[in-house]
């Protein structure tokens, strides 16, 4: 029979295993770009923003 202890030990250990793969895969996975905003994210006033491919010209 397992005690409490160790219950909470192992689910602790499983739920950081999980949070560290999850970021690992997260990382590798993503999608990288070259291009950069230099107008700190004022799409309006930007001349690139009809061939902008960054994430925040759609919100």
């Amino acid at each position: 029979m397992i005690n409490r202890r160790e219950f909470i030990k192992t689910a602790l250990r499983s739920i950081g295993l999980v949070a560290i793969v999850s970021i690992a895969v997260f990382l590798a996975v993503r999608e990288e770009t070259d291009e950069k905003c230099d107008l700190d994210f004022v799409c309006e006033s930007c001349k690139k923003v009809d061939s902008c491919s960054l994430d925040k010209k759609n919100k």
